[in-house]
């Protein structure tokens, strides 16, 4: 495992938030190969860690994830300047954006570039989900499947609030002797 400096992890918290357009989920497969695979300051297990506790933890998905990695790599300091790398360029776009809106929004160029950010944010976001749960099945086998399978339709086809299906999984998974889904996973 390679020890990263402070710089180095500000460096790549800041050019990740730099280019990543779509939010959170999107930075996941650009710092697994910052981290796991270029500079091998993580494995692929502990990225996923801090990616299930970013994901489960209040806030922004990618200041909860680049500040969790930070801990991992370097304590509390490296936790912060992770975040502050993180936080600077959408501040920075987020203020010249909003001083040349009205250029912006109606220039033809511009408008083309979001669309086409649109497309490749969808296309990031399958290949995202399906490594997410193909490694879950090598993991947690068919019986953690099928009961996501449930709660997908239970979530587009019932009007129930989202705590009280967490909380019904719960119970399901402790009830159902699926117990061992619950400590693959924590």
């Amino acid at each position: 495992m390679e020890t990263l400096s402070l710089v180095n992890i500000f460096i790549i918290s800041f050019t990740t938030s730099l280019v990543s357009f779509g939010g959170g989920y999107l930075i996941i497969p650009i710092l697994k190969n910052e981290y796991v695979v270029k500079r091998k300051g993580l494995t692929a297990d502990e990225l996923e860690q801090i990616s299930s506790i970013s994901q489960s933890a209040p806030g922004a998905i990618a200041l909860n994830f680049t500040g969790g990695i930070g801990y991992r790599l370097r304590g509390l300091l490296g936790a912060v300047v992770a975040v502050i790398g993180s936080i600077i360029p959408p501040f920075i776009i987020i203020v010249l954006v909003s001083r040349f809106y009205n250029v912006l929004i109606e220039n033809n160029i511009i408008q083309s570039m979001i669309n086409g950010l649109d497309l490749s944010v969808i296309a990031i976001m399958i290949g995202l989900n399906l490594t997410m749960f193909f490694n879950l099945f090598k993991r947690l086998g068919i019986k953690a499947h099928i009961l996501a399978g449930l709660f997908f339709i239970l979530v587009y086809f019932s009007s129930l609030p989202i705590p009280v299906l967490i909380i019904l999984n719960y119970f399901l998974v402790s009830t159902l002797g699926l117990k061992e889904i619950h400590n693959a996973t924590h």
